[in-house]
């Protein structure tokens, strides 16, 4: 019975013998499932040596085996080795025991698929962990249940500037920003989308493990490995390409600009065309009406409105560049009416923008251009203040008599020079701020935001400091913030300049002006202004037609007063084509723009008179007086 079995178990047995002295065996049995593996017959090799039918049995290492059995009666094992004799070649795992005196017995089974799966296990876990290794994207590996850290390849510890035990033993949210939206909560909702619907691709604020925030593109993939549940989350750094697209935002942006600004300055020169129309004849009109009449209210009213329009239209010119940029007597009370409707835009819904402005405000210098800037910074950060809550922005102006000791306490002061100041203050009833954010408030682009945005602050002390100005800053955390500027006095009290009686002593003279402009209705209103200064007029729509007629009649033309931007030839063209022929020709030139801005030729700016559509006759009459005795 036990002959059978061991003729027919599965694995295979052989039985030796011990010859000379047991350093060779002699084959006595063979079992099928042996024949089959070593494929030889039975009978053909029982009774030899086996160093003759399985010539590598010594370099395979069991011939030694079978002696220390034979020896000792002691069974080994030997383990899974590669058996190579140049007929028969495969992975064997042997187990050999003593049968008796002489006798030792070998059963061993063919363990070459289990270890051609290993080897190729083995390659597959080298592939893998070479491109884990070498990988340029930083990976983490996670356990889905703890959250914690298992892996991480060298890119991570690289990208995020830290140690692989620094790493492991980190609480994985601290490589993150930690606020919404890059927050624990979100990185939980990304896994579970993973886990149900596949890999999930987002954008991430990353955080190095010194604390310096970097942008990234996160792959997050649930995996089984070794039966756990992982998160695996492949990192890429796209902070050089955030910046790029940044870039290429805004030029985009600034190109929108510059396209709106050349916008801006067209209706604005059409604009002042129209204004200067409508301010020369009211002007006329109030010339010929007697003091008694009743239509001068009426034309006094389309006088302030037309100012008014004026004062916008120098905004559009400021805007694309070519207004006017010097200082003026200015009513903050009246700069803050001006722009109140733009401040209401531009801010949130649930601020509540409340005034309370001094109507009896002296007069200050500067540039309103600016100012109105300043404003707009202060309220814009006091909604922004507010966060998404309702609440108050109040604007307020007023006057005070600083001293020195005023001066002293102020957060910003130019000149520490005592004085009367009037003052413009913006106060929010939002969350205020603590001592360390208001140490840093004006360093140039410091930002409490998750993005600074420009200078911030740092602009407002500069356009402060250009006035002489000074700045007052209150805030504490959860009591809000107030921000009062001040600049010193320059004039009596006054709101909006009132309109002038056109019926005041104006300088008058004789002469042929030679009128040049594209529009007729300034063409026509010139006209008539100059017949009110006692000058004659002719007239010409361009450069060139106005060159054509100085050329015919230059001894008889007194002064030529010219648009600077025409079509077919402009003014700075048709100056010069004149001068050849007069180098002595007196000139006026008009435009809404900056002169500077336009005239780039220094002799043009130095020997010809400007003056700024839309001009009055006071204005007209002054610029003549100039030109003409000059």
């Amino acid at each position: 019975m036990f002959r059978q079995i061991f003729a027919d178990m599965p694995s295979c047995g052989v039985i030796y013998r011990a010859v000379d002295k047991g350093e060779n065996f002699v084959i006595d049995d063979f079992n099928a499932a042996a024949e089959a593996m070593e494929q030889v017959v039975r009978a053909d090799v029982l009774g030899r040596r086996v160093t003759q039918v399985f010539p590598g049995v010594e370099d395979f290492g069991l011939l030694e085996v079978f002696k220390a059995v034979h020896k000792t009666r002691t069974t080994q094992f030997h383990p899974v080795s590669f058996y190579n004799d140049g007929r028969l070649s495969g992975w064997r795992n042997n187990t050999v025991f003593a049968l008796g005196e002489d006798h030792i017995v070998a059963m061993y089974v063919d363990a070459t698929a289990e270890k051609q799966a290993e080897e190729t296990l083995r390659l597959s876990e080298d592939k893998y962990r070479t491109i884990f290794a070498n990988s340029t994207d930083a990976i983490f590996v996670h356990d889905a249940n703890t959250g914690a850290l298992i892996e991480v390849n060298d890119a991570m510890l690289k990208m995020y500037d830290c140690t692989s035990e620094q790493a492991l033993n980190a609480d994985p949210n601290k490589f993150s920003l930690g606020v919404s939206p890059y927050s624990a909560a979100e990185v939980a909702l990304h896994i579970e989308q993973a886990r149900v619907d596949g890999p999930k691709v987002f954008p991430w604020r990353a955080r190095k493990q010194d604390g310096p925030l970097f942008w990234t593109e996160v792959t997050l993939i649930f995996a089984v490995i070794g039966g756990e549940g992982c998160v695996i989350a492949m990192v890429r750094d796209t902070t050089e390409e955030r910046k790029k697209q940044e870039m290429e935002t805004q030029l985009q942006h600034v190109q929108k600009l510059e396209s709106l600004g050349v916008l801006a300055g067209g209706i604005a020169h059409d604009f002042n065309n129209i204004l200067m129309a409508i301010a020369g004849n009211t002007e006329l009109a109030l010339c010929d009406l007697p003091s008694t009449s009743p239509a001068r209210d009426h034309l006094f009213s389309i006088e302030t409105s037309n100012r008014r329009a004026a004062d916008l239209c120098r905004q559009l010119l400021a805007y694309s560049g070519k207004g006017r940029f010097v200082n003026e007597m200015i009513n903050l009370s009246a700069l803050v009416n001006e722009i109140v409707n733009m401040l209401k835009v531009s801010i949130s819904k649930l601020t509540t923008l409340s005034l309370d402005l001094d109507d009896s405000l002296p007069l200050a210098e500067g540039d309103p251009t600016q100012i109105r800037q300043v404003l707009m910074n202060l309220v814009i950060n006091a909604s922004e203040a507010l966060s998404d809550q309702n609440g108050i922005v109040s604007i307020t102006t007023g006057t005070i008599d600083a001293s020195a000791e005023d001066l002293a306490k102020m957060t910003f002061s130019t000149d520490k020079i005592p004085g009367p100041r009037c003052y413009l203050e913006v106060t929010d009833t939002g969350c205020g701020m603590d001592q360390a954010t208001k140490d840093r408030l004006f360093e140039p682009f410091f930002t409490t935001k998750i993005e600074g945005r420009g200078l911030g602050m740092a602009a407002v002390i500069g356009i402060v400091r250009g006035h002489h100005g000074d700045l007052d800053l209150t805030s504490d955390p959860g009591l809000g913030t107030t921000f009062r500027v001040y600049f010193p006095v320059a004039g009596e009290a006054s709101l909006l300049a009132g309109p002038v009686d056109v019926n005041e002593s104006l300088w008058r003279g004789s002469g042929l002006v030679l009128v040049v402009d594209d529009e007729e209705p300034v063409r026509n209103i010139a006209t008539q202004m100059l017949a009110r200064l006692g000058f004659e007029s002719i007239v010409a729509k361009n450069g060139q037609e106005a060159v054509e007629i100085f050329t015919a009649r230059r001894d008889e033309i007194s002064c030529v007063l010219m648009d600077l931007t025409m079509p077919t030839m402009g003014g700075e063209e048709a100056w010069h084509k004149m001068r050849l022929l007069d180098p002595a020709v007196k000139v006026i030139l008009a435009s809404g723009y900056n002169k500077q801005e336009l005239i780039r030729d220094s002799t043009l700016q130095n020997r010809a008179h400007f003056v700024h559509k839309p001009y009055s006759l006071t204005l007209l009459s002054q610029t003549l007086r100039s030109a003409m005795t000059d």
